[in-house]
């Protein structure tokens, strides 16, 4: 089941309150939906810390270009970071098709995916 978010909410109370004839209250909870949409609508820059993953990940994917496999292990030794902050880099690229994970008994290793690699 998805968690109910606060417009979901909002939006219920305004169809109470519309069918309800409370049109001061409805005006109200319609001007906080316009509020909420103008929030979430907001362009929000990358935080330091995902401008820095932007980095790692092109660094990972030039150490992957360097060889034809590696594991996060070697890719974290290289770069100088933990190997979770690696790990986790890595899901995302693979997620993104940039990486592929390939599983051979206790031992993953990541390659290039050349069909989306520029």
């Amino acid at each position: 089941m998805s968690k109910t978010t606060k417009r979901d909410k909002y939006l219920a109370i305004y169809a109470i309150l519309a069918d309800a004839g409370e049109s001061e209250l409805a005006d109200f909870v319609a001007r906080e939906l316009e509020l909420l949409a103008k929030r979430t609508a907001a362009h929000r820059a990358p935080t330091p810390v995902q401008r820095e993953n932007v980095l790692l990940k092109q660094e990972i994917c030039r150490v992957l270009d360097a060889r034809p496999t590696a594991r996060a292990t070697e890719i974290a030794v290289e770069l100088g970071v933990s190997v979770q902050k690696v790990t986790a880099l890595l899901r995302q690229l693979v997620t993104d098709g940039y990486v592929c994970r390939v599983s051979d008994g206790k031992v993953t290793t990541f390659t290039i995916n050349e069909a989306n690699y520029e």
